[in-house]
């Protein structure tokens, strides 16, 4: 028969099952989410070990306190410049942890329950900025043939498919077929995934972009800095796109 210490869970495996078990196989999180708590839990487990003085392996479930996580979203605020959502963003990472840490580890029930009381700050909700299937072909004829490879083949690839910014931001370069039918595959909420097929002027614009990118990763679209191309990043390209074409997003 196990003992009652041999059949508590260690922080660190509560940790590795949440992303490999309960994000990945049970919630069949996106790969953004999941990123995104990995970065928020990352961060976390730094400024615990700071404030407990010792290595993030040594921690335990006692950092899930409110006192701690409190002075976590200060530090976020303060120390690192974070943007009320993005403090949120990593607030609600931590919460789903938490609620997960509860439901597998009863013994830390409470000390889970108690993380209700943090509330997510106030932020402004920005405005939402977007153009029409007509506005984007309008603007690729704007731009011209001179404009920027990775954006001329970007605007094509949202008009040919329909795509939402998302879908176009997780795309990878393995998830173009040029030939000898070109299609794309792109995967949607929940991860499911469609396949569209590709005009051949769009297939000309991503031709043109592999040969200028080459060998950089996986991520279809970089920024300057050889990076995967964010949903703000993308956002930016079309507001100045759609300034220099005399249009005006809604």
């Amino acid at each position: 028969m196990k003992t009652l210490q041999s059949a508590i869970v260690s922080f660190p495996q509560l940790v590795q099952d949440f992303f490999e078990k309960h994000l990945t196989l049970e919630r069949n999180a996106s790969r953004n989410t999941v990123l995104a708590y990995r970065d928020a839990l990352k961060l976390f487990l730094r400024h615990a070990a700071q404030l407990r003085k010792c290595a993030a392996d040594q921690l335990d479930a006692t950092i899930l306190e409110v006192d701690t996580i409190r002075s976590f979203l200060g530090w976020l605020e303060q120390e690192r410049k974070c943007s009320a959502r993005t403090r949120n963003q990593r607030l609600a990472a931590l919460k789903a942890f938490a609620r997960y840490v509860a439901s597998v580890a009863p013994e830390h029930l409470e000390r889970c329950r108690r993380l209700r009381e943090l509330l997510p700050a106030r932020c402004e909700q920005p405005e939402i900025h977007y153009l029409e299937g007509e506005e984007i072909l309008k603007l690729v004829k704007a731009i011209g043939p001179a404009a920027r490879r990775r954006d001329r083949a970007l605007l094509l690839l949202l008009y040919n498919t329909g795509a939402r910014v998302q879908e176009i931001v997780d795309l990878d370069v393995g998830d173009l077929r040029l030939d000898p039918v070109a299609v794309v595959t792109l995967e949607g909420k929940g991860r499911k995934q469609r396949t569209c097929p590709l005009w051949d002027r769009t297939v000309e614009a991503l031709q043109a972009w592999l040969a200028e990118r080459g060998n950089l990763g996986e991520a279809l679209f970089l920024n300057a800095h050889g990076r995967r191309l964010s949903r703000s990043g993308i956002a930016y390209i079309l507001r100045q796109l759609a300034a220099r074409a005399g249009l005006h997003p809604r």
